[in-house]
């Protein structure tokens, strides 16, 4: 019980700290392109009022998505029989189609992560739920 709380705590927040410095990049990469400055300087400064902003009200939704897709894909584990990592994987996956694509329907179409707004910004927030939730297999294998 330790071991899983503890996995889907440090999962939850690799998850949510990539998708933070994401988001941010993409700002950045934003500011790039309407021809403003965009020294490092203005990077670090935003990655540290992200984590400390955006990441505080991110964290607990990924702590209760990524929870409860793990007990989703668990429960799914007894009548299926995939591989554990492959489905733990599927599980961060899961959890963040659902933050990038289902919950906009629910807040008026309006990407709540602006990192999502592009084609490769979703793919990228998939890839590091894909990660995340292996990161939880590997956390807590017994």
């Amino acid at each position: 019980m330790i071991k899983n709380t503890y996995g889907l705590i440090v999962a939850s927040l690799v998850i949510t700290f990539f998708i933070v410095i994401q988001t941010t990049v993409s700002n950045i990469l934003w500011l790039k392109e309407m021809g403003l400055p965009t020294p490092f300087s203005l990077f670090i400064d935003n990655s540290f009022h992200d984590l400390s902003y955006m990441g505080a009200l991110l964290l607990p939704l990924t702590l209760v998505g990524f929870l409860f897709c793990l007990l989703t894909i668990k429960f799914s584990l007894r009548y299926f029989g995939v591989e554990r990592g492959l489905s733990y994987a599927l599980s961060g996956f899961l959890y963040t189609a659902l933050l990038i694509f289902i919950l906009p329907l629910f807040i008026g179409g309006n990407d709540m992560i602006s990192g999502a707004r592009s084609e490769y910004g979703k793919m990228y927030i998939l890839l590091i739920g894909l990660t995340g939730g292996y990161l939880f297999s590997i956390l807590t294998k017994k």
